[in-house]
Order: structure tokens, then C-alpha cells, then sequence
């Protein structure tokens, strides 16, 4: 049970993730119930963790936190398994909407992130069902980027968003907010589901500036190699691309270039066997947890590899870790997504088609030739954008300013 507290409204967290996790969600939404719990008392539902793939957690103590945090045993896939993500959420939805039958007359406000469709669709029907308030994130746009991981059969997307739009309009329609993370996305979901504009707030996904600050300050360089090093650093997933940069980099054909692939996820291994098959200087490193700015600095450039329309909508966190890495960045994007414009507006680094490893290899080739200085100013105007645009004190403060209201 919730322990009573009268004099402080009491917001239920329900998250698919959260700390110890090192994804981005689970990040945000750790720090933004610590800024909460300073007004507000705050309880956390979550299911144990595993994201991402192949990540330990060892040791983590909830006592730390100035919250109460509930971990429960549902089922859970970190496998990039649609029919074991499909059932982690139907699992994770069910275990919070009891615990809310079980509570509702301890819960002011609900911030809905729950996984999608399934989980986010039973917590908002009981909410509804007691009269409780919720907030509800959106991070990707469902079902449609659920369809565009399938085969090409029209058919079977048109049934797929026949039979899960409605669970979609169920959640967003009910909700008091609609927090998104672009303007875009705010605006494709009011006109896709005839929704009032004023019903979504858009906050930018943030991150925490000082630990980059602090490794630039302290001269945290630890570039110990000779060669030029391209570096993909963030979850190693299907969505990602990586394919795209071993195949690219394999034609440069540059002994002293090579490109590094750091982090975890579920298409690790087999991306290790493809590299083996390409006689050049290919690395995977593990990063450490709180270790990401120094890895970040052993690069002479970033990249930001996304598959084709899944970057549309949305901000990739890396691109933001980059730019405060105050590094040049080659991303791999549509050009008329979010990240694309970023860049740009930036003057961060380059933009090439997604999923073209000749026109990738070619602009590698190019930057490898840019003098130092050009890469420091690149890499200097990606920061300053980035502590303009992504910081957490700023947008976090804007999204607490929300639940105020």
C-alpha cells in the first residue's frame, strides 16, 4: 500500500523501465520522479530489470531513492521478439491495473508508461475506470511503427491498424496530457487521431549536461590510438543499422582508420560474426555504466546510423550525448526527420541517406581528410545546440511544470 501522506498529492509511476537500467526511458523517467518526489509523494511500479539485452545489475538499492519503488515478477522479453513483446506488455499492463483496482483511492495522478499497446491500454482503462487522472509519453508513434517492421503485404498492415488503432485512440484520447519528444510527432498524432493540439506537450528527451561538462573540463580525452576512429555508441539493435557501418567501412580500405561498435543489445553477436568476414579494423567495446562521455571521447567522429522512417518522429538520445561530446557527427537519417533538421540547424556534422553503405563510405572517406579544426568547430557547434535544446535542467523543469498544473 501507499503510505499516506495528506499533505502531498501522490503521483503513481508505471514504467516498463527504470533505474538500474541504462536505457533512455528508463533514465528519464528516474530522474524526473526524483524531481517530482521534492513536492510530491511518489511511487514507482516497474517489473524487474533487463534492458538492455546482455546487462547485468548485480547490485542496486531502491533505499537510495526518495521514493517508494515496487518491483514486481511479470513476464518480460528483451529479445527483439514480437511475439514476446507483445505478452511482456499484455503481463506488465495486467500486474499494474490490479495494483491500481487494489489502490485507487491512494493515487492522485497516474504518469502512464507502461509498455506499448497492451500495458499502456490496461493501466489507462483502469484509471478510467476510478476517475483517476493520467499522463501518458509517447515516445514512437504505435501501431505505425509496429507495421513498418513488417513484410511489405498491405493486407496485413491494414488489418494490424485496424485491430490496434483503437487501443491507440483508447490511451491518447483519455488522457488529461500527451507528453511527446518533436513537434512533429505532437502534430502527426493530433491530425492522424482528430485530437486537440492543446492536449500535447511537447518536451525534448534530455540529458544530464554535467557529466560531459565535467569530463571536457578535466581533459578526459584518452585518444591513445594512432588511428582515426569512427564510433557508433548506444544500444546494438535491430534498429540501428549497424549493418550499414561495417559494410561502408569495409570500403574505405584506409589502414589508419578504424571504427569501433560500443554498447549492448540483442544483435551484437551476429553483428561480431559479420565483422569477422571484413579484413579491417573493426572493435566492440563494453561500456561501462557512467563510463559513456569518456568512451565518447576517444572518437575523431560519431555515428548515428537509423533505419529507414524510424527517425522520423523523434530524436534519438546518442544524438544528443554526441553533440554534448562536442563531436562531429555522420547521421544516417531520412532527410525530412527530426534528426536530420538537428543536425543541420546545428552545423554538427553530415547527413546521408539511411541504408546506403556507397554513399556513407564516401562521405567517411571525406571527413577523414577535414583538418582538425573543422572537425572541432563541427563538434563545438553540436554542443552548444545541445545544451540550448536538450538539457536536463531545462526540460525537465518544463515537464514537472505539467504535473503542477
Amino acid at each position: 500500500m501507499i503510505h499516506k501522506d495528506m499533505n502531498r498529492k501522490r503521483i503513481l509511476f508505471v514504467c516498463g523501465v527504470f533505474f538500474p537500467e541504462t536505457v533512455v526511458s528508463a533514465r528519464l523517467q528516474t530522474d524526473l520522479a526524483i524531481a517530482l518526489s521534492r513536492h510530491y509523494q511518489v511511487t514507482v511500479l516497474r517489473p524487474r530489470p533487463t534492458r538492455p539485452k546482455g546487462f547485468s545489475f548485480p547490485d542496486y538499492n531502491y533505499m537510495e531513492l526518495p521514493f517508494k519503488v515496487i518491483e514486481f515478477d511479470s513476464y518480460t522479453c528483451p529479445e527483439s521478439s514480437l511475439l514476446g513483446r507483445f505478452r511482456e506488455s499484455f503481463s506488465h499492463g495486467r500486474w499494474c491495473a490490479r495494483y491500481i483496482r487494489g489502490n485507487h483511492d491512494e493515487i492522485d495522478l497516474i504518469y502512464n508508461d507502461s509498455w506499448h499497446l497492451f500495458g499502456v491500454y490496461q493501466v489507462a482503462k483502469a484509471a478510467c475506470q476510478y476517475g483517476i487522472p493520467y499522463i501518458t509519453p509517447v515516445q514512437d508513434v504505435y501501431p505505425e511503427s509496429l507495421t513498418s517492421k513488417m513484410p511489405n503485404v498491405s493486407f496485413l498492415k491494414w488489418l494490424t491498424m485496424l485491430l490496434l488503432r483503437p487501443i491507440d485512440y483508447f490511451v491518447l484520447s483519455h488522457a488529461i496530457k500527451i507528453q511527446t519528444n518533436s513537434e512533429k510527432m505532437a502534430n502527426y498524432l493530433s491530425e492522424s487521431r482528430n485530437l486537440s493540439r492543446e492536449r500535447f506537450v511537447v518536451v525534448r528527451n534530455w540529458q544530464d549536461e554535467k557529466p560531459f561538462i565535467e569530463n571536457a573540463q578535466a581533459k578526459n580525452d584518452r585518444k591513445n590510438s594512432t588511428f582515426f576512429t569512427f564510433m557508433y555508441l548506444g544500444n546494438i539493435g535491430q534498429l540501428a543499422g549497424i549493418e550499414t557501418l561495417l559494410e561502408a567501412f569495409s570500403m574505405i580500405n584506409n589502414e589508419s582508420t578504424r571504427l569501433v561498435i560500443a554498447g549492448s543489445g540483442p544483435a551484437k553477436d551476429n553483428l561480431q560474426k559479420i565483422a569477422r568476414h571484413y579484413s579491417c579494423h573493426i572493435e566492440f567495446w563494453d561500456v561501462p555504466a557512467g563510463k559513456v562521455p569518456e568512451m565518447q571521447a576517444m572518437a575523431d567522429v560519431l555515428l548515428l546510423p537509423v533505419r529507414k522512417g524510424f527517425a522520423k518522429f523523434s530524436v534519438p538520445s546518442k544524438l544528443v550525448a554526441y553533440m554534448l561530446s562536442a563531436k562531429p557527427i555522420i547521421a544516417c537519417v531520412d532527410a525530412d526527420s527530426d534528426s536530420a533538421e538537428c543536425i543541420e540547424k546545428s552545423g554538427a556534422g553530415w547527413v546521408v541517406k539511411p541504408e546506403d553503405p556507397l554513399s556513407l563510405s564516401e562521405t567517411m572517406q571525406s571527413v577523414c581528410c577535414e583538418s582538425s579544426d573543422v572537425l572541432k568547430a563541427k563538434g563545438k557547434r553540436g554542443f552548444e545546440f545541445a545544451i540550448k535544446e536538450f538539457s536536463k535542467d531545462s526540460n525537465c523543469r518544463l515537464l514537472c511544470k505539467v504535473f503542477e498544473q
